[in-house]
């Protein structure tokens, strides 16, 4: 049998309005810088990247490196585009391979689509508690 160590992932990230100081609108051109880490028994992988979003169209630039047991190594810059209509969402990107791999993997393509269901967010009940009087 063999053994599988557990994976942990974080993903941090923060919306920033390029509105110049204007009350925030829905639509509104923004950046998000976002970091992700993930790790894995001795493996350790970190992506930091951002994306550019105005609507309709997205665009992402990323960074991968990895800390292993023999050391950390720069492994792929990532592009990306994607564009939002309505409750639907088409994005693509394509991992340009930095490390040793470069020309054996000849990078990555990923196609991905999303569907928001938007569902009602729904209201906490708050239960009142009675006090008894004295």
């Amino acid at each position: 049998e063999s053994y599988l160590p557990m994976k942990i992932t974080a993903h941090a990230g923060y919306m920033i309005p390029l509105n110049g100081g204007k009350r925030f609108k829905p639509g509104d051109p923004t950046i998000s810088p976002n970091f992700v880490y993930m790790n894995q028994g001795p493996f350790h992988q970190y992506n930091w990247g951002a994306y550019f979003k105005k609507s309709p169209f997205i665009f992402g630039l990323w960074y991968r490196h990895f800390i292993a047991k023999d050391g950390w190594g720069s492994d792929a810059v990532i592009l990306q585009a994607g564009f939002e209509y309505d409750k639907f969402k088409f994005g693509y990107s394509y991992d340009i391979t930095i490390s040793e791999l470069a020309a054996p993997s000849g990078g990555a393509h990923e196609v991905s689509f999303a569907l928001d269901f938007n569902c009602p967010i729904k209201k906490k009940r708050i239960h009142e508690i009675n006090c008894p009087s004295f």
